[in-house]
């Protein structure tokens, strides 16, 4: 299953605009259910200098996008999938060109969506500091 950004399948790197760091991206599941999380295109990846040298080499390398799932850690989940739940699509909902903006929209959307209060989501925090379990109900 590939990723769909304005109506259009995007298989490849190349599809992306120029200097594209990342995406924000909404997974819809069968059973209704949806994630909302950011994904980066590459990764850096910093090696040993080359012998007399002093300078280490610095490589980005493809982060996986192509075939990401989500980074789900919600037992909710784990339980659902061994009950034969399945992703219908995942779509990018925006393109991001620095790190910084991949933070403040995946945040943006997810307060938008209401999706720790909202039970359509499996979400479970918000950044690292909201917690849908500590919400007063």
């Amino acid at each position: 299953m590939n990723w769909i950004h304005n109506r259009k399948e995007i298989k490849f790197l190349t599809d992306f605009p120029d200097k594209t760091v990342g995406f924000i991206y909404e997974i819809h599941f069968s059973n209704g259910r949806k994630y909302i999380g950011r994904k980066a295109l590459l990764h850096k990846r910093t090696r040993q200098p080359l012998k007399g040298k002093k300078k280490k080499r610095i490589d980005y390398v493809d982060s996986g996008w192509l075939k990401y799932e989500g980074s789900i850690k919600n037992p909710q989940f784990e339980t659902d999938k061994k009950s034969g739940v399945f992703i219908l699509k995942k779509v990018i909902l925006k393109l991001c060109f620095d790190k910084w903006d991949m933070t403040y929209y995946e945040t943006k959307y997810q307060f938008d969506r209401d999706c720790l209060v909202d039970q359509c989501y499996y979400n479970g925090n918000i950044l690292g500091k909201f917690y849908r379990k500590k919400l007063k109900k």
